[in-house]
């Protein structure tokens, strides 16, 4: 029927990193934003900003330091 291939980026070890640590980041960075941001809408898309941001970089470190990768189970 269809005969297509299909190709996709590896991105276990990322959406597993973001899994675990979307929600301490957004409850560390709630009280933060609370006190510099007033408008309720523009606090969450910067917490869910924040939470993708420090999960890039928590994926770079563990890319860089083999050692490290326990952090995301060994992806």
């Amino acid at each position: 029927m269809i005969n297509r291939n299909f190709t996709f980026y590896n991105v276990g070890a990322y959406t597993y990193l973001l899994h675990l640590y979307h929600v301490p980041f957004i409850v560390v960075s709630y009280p933060l934003l609370n006190r510099i941001v007033q408008h309720a809408f523009c606090n969450v898309g910067y917490q869910i900003i924040i939470s993708l941001a420090l999960t890039y970089i928590l994926f770079m470190i563990t890319r860089k330091y083999k050692s490290l990768r326990f952090i995301c189970g060994g992806k």
